[in-house]
């Protein structure tokens, strides 16, 4: 059915544009989808189980699930082998990784997140698995204090391999890891990181060899969901966390959002 799926979108983006459903018949709409995308354990849930489990986490956003279906996103050409690898892991029963979604919820139907599920919640059944048990993607994006600072204690005094983009606006001497025993940074490319996932991969490898108690962060997009599936799989820990201290600075000092902040230079 994927295969369909450039065609269906298209047909539902001109319905979008052309009915811009109301709010009551949008939610109308949309519920009858509801039982098609899996439910999603919520933040604390993720959080307690990345704390108190040691496991992995893979995190799906609009854009992992956009290259799943071969779309292309602003930093990242689509690619066969990484489409297949997503729907490996979305599809994912290993219990050393968890992998998390974004909730479908009525509350958190944002205009955007409203022309998202409009056009593609029809195909995400076809991507996911009714025996998987789903987690929480937004434990980067939409915390609260007291969340962090239990998320804090997974790496807490763990000698930690950042891995990031070069320029990328994610700082690896962040207020939130002061706790971590020590830190070594891997860095890939800005854009396109998936071309460079092999050499990445045998980099971390090396890295963690030597380490006793290793935990990898790692914020390079749809790379990074690749990498804490695969790399859990080798009881390597690893965690596909995002631009979570940006996130954190709008929320303690009131700064800018992720996508308000410049690249760095």
């Amino acid at each position: 059915m994927i295969y369909l799926y450039p065609y269906i979108r298209f047909t539902q983006r001109i319905i979008w544009k052309l009915t811009r459903p109301n709010e009551t018949n949008y939610i109308r709409y949309i519920s009858k989808k509801f039982n098609t995308y899996p439910d999603v354990k919520s933040i604390d849930e993720t959080i307690a189980c990345l704390v108190n489990e040691q496991k992995s986490i893979a995190r799906f956003g609009d854009g992992e699930f956009f290259l799943a279906l071969y779309r292309p996103i602003g930093f990242q050409t689509r690619d066969r082998a990484l489409q297949k690898k997503l729907i490996e892991v979305l599809k994912n029963e290993n219990e050393k990784c968890i992998v998390g979604l974004p909730e479908l919820r009525e509350d958190r139907l944002t205009f955007f997140w409203k022309q998202f599920w409009f056009e593609n919640l029809f195909f995400l059944k076809y991507l996911t698995n009714k025996n998987t048990t789903y987690y929480n993607q937004s434990i980067s994006r939409e915390f609260n204090l007291e969340q962090i600072t239990e998320f804090m204690k997974c790496w807490e005094n763990r000698n930690v391999i950042f891995i990031t983009g070069k320029g990328s606006r994610f700082d690896t001497q962040h207020e939130l890891f002061k706790n971590i025993k020590s830190a070594s940074t891997l860095y890939s490319l800005p854009t396109n990181a998936w071309a460079d996932y092999e050499n990445l991969k045998t980099a971390v490898l090396t890295e963690v060899e030597n380490k006793e108690n290793p935990l990898v962060i790692c914020a390079l997009g749809p790379t990074a969901t690749v990498l804490a599936y695969e790399l859990s799989l080798l009881g390597i820990q690893c965690f596909d966390i995002g631009h979570i201290n940006n996130v954190y600075d709008k929320i303690k000092y009131g700064k800018a959002t992720p996508e308000e902040l410049p690249m760095s230079k």
